[in-house]
């Protein structure tokens, strides 16, 4: 994983073990730089976290 926090697309679902098409689709905030979309790890965390059950 990168240094800086960031993670493409591929990157961020390969993290969340979910597939891109479900990252595009779902409400995970991203950052636009460009036309690439990166997402930060902290709130790929955050949308986890959000959803514990127990």
């Amino acid at each position: 994983m990168p240094n800086d926090g960031l993670l493409n697309a591929k990157e961020a679902a390969r993290y969340l073990k979910m597939s891109v098409s479900w990252l595009y689709t779902s409400l995970i905030p991203f950052v636009r730089l460009g036309r690439a979309r990166r997402y930060r790890i902290i709130d790929l965390d955050e949308y986890v976290a959000a959803r514990v059950q127990s």
